[in-house]
């Protein structure tokens, strides 16, 4: 885990002003970022290299948050949440939060607050979370509510939203948020919940990873099912996923600034030679994954002394 918050805080400092390239150079990824601080947030380390990234995300939220006039309704939601992470909030933020969540509960962006087009099923977790942990009751439970109507019979979660969903194209990453959402605000114990977590465990491999048809078994989504299954108390389903994790992290056989990232697939650990974006993006969720940290909660189960 120090290993871990180590590559995160090296990442961020070797970035302009805090804020990391995304995979088009030159052009900062605020929303990358912030899955750095919330890792290293989460692992207790490196407070002044996440003091200092996360002041220059404030400073740049509005180019984040808003495009083109438009609130993008996902972004909005994990700055929302981020800054409840550090006590945080920004009044006018979580307002037009709320009013995105329409009458059915659907999360949509907005333009001078009418709505103007769908988000995706995993901004809609993003949303219920950030709802959730900025006291906003009334509205959580109602974005709650259009997620559980998302849930596909086998338990999965596709990543565009639909009415009925479309079970053709499930979605590990957007199950595993869901798992996080639905824990925190249904509870570990409620159908919906227990359905996605039991989606979750169906497609978890013998290795331990999450399967998912798209990507093969890779850390992101296995990283995201470990989360929910650590929120919700399935410490048993969390152990095989922390295995697999495990197993992908990059040691200290690996080049010097490799070493405490986690590589995307099993058969990468011997072939990767130097970081990529794949390589932070997957550090970023594995190593709060790996923790037992979640975005519902600022506790880990693995806290870094």
């Amino acid at each position: 885990l120090e290993s871990s918050a180590g590559f995160l805080a090296a990442q961020l400092r070797n970035s302009e002003n805090g804020l990391l390239d995304g995979p088009f150079s030159g052009r900062a990824d605020l929303g990358l970022t912030a899955d750095f601080i919330f890792a290293l947030d989460a692992l207790d380390m490196h407070h002044d290299q996440a003091d200092r990234s996360y002041e220059a995300m404030v400073n740049n939220a509005d180019d984040f948050v808003y495009f083109m006039g438009e609130v993008d309704a996902g972004r909005m939601a994990k700055f929302v949440a981020l800054q409840n992470t550090r006590g945080e909030r920004n009044e006018t933020y979580i307002a037009e939060l709320v009013d995105a969540i329409q009458e059915d509960g659907r999360l949509m962006n907005e333009t001078d607050g009418e709505p103007t087009s769908s988000a995706q099923n995993f901004s809609q977790s993003w949303a219920v979370i950030a709802l959730a942990r900025a006291g906003e009751t009334e509205a959580a439970e109602k974005a709650a509510d259009f997620l559980e109507s998302q849930i596909c019979e086998d338990g999965g979660v596709p990543l565009f939203p639909a009415t009925p969903p479309s079970c053709s194209s499930v979605d590990p990453d957007s199950t595993g948020m869901a798992g996080q959402a639905l824990a925190l605000v249904r509870g570990a114990d409620a159908p919906s919940t227990g359905s996605v977590l039991q989606y979750l465990r169906d497609n978890t491999t013998e290795e331990g990873g999450i399967n998912s048809r798209f990507a093969g078994i890779n850390a992101n989504s296995t990283a995201l099912a470990a989360s929910a299954f650590a929120y919700a108390g399935d410490l048993g389903a969390f152990e095989r996923n922390h295995a697999f994790l495990d197993a992908v992290r990059l040691d200290d056989s690996a080049p010097e600034d490799l070493r405490g990232g986690f590589a995307y697939k099993i058969s990468d650990v011997e072939q990767v030679t130097t970081v990529t974006d794949q390589i932070r993006r997957g550090t970023a969720q594995a190593a709060l994954g790996f923790a037992g940290g979640s975005y519902a909660s600022s506790d880990t189960l693995y806290p870094v002394q």
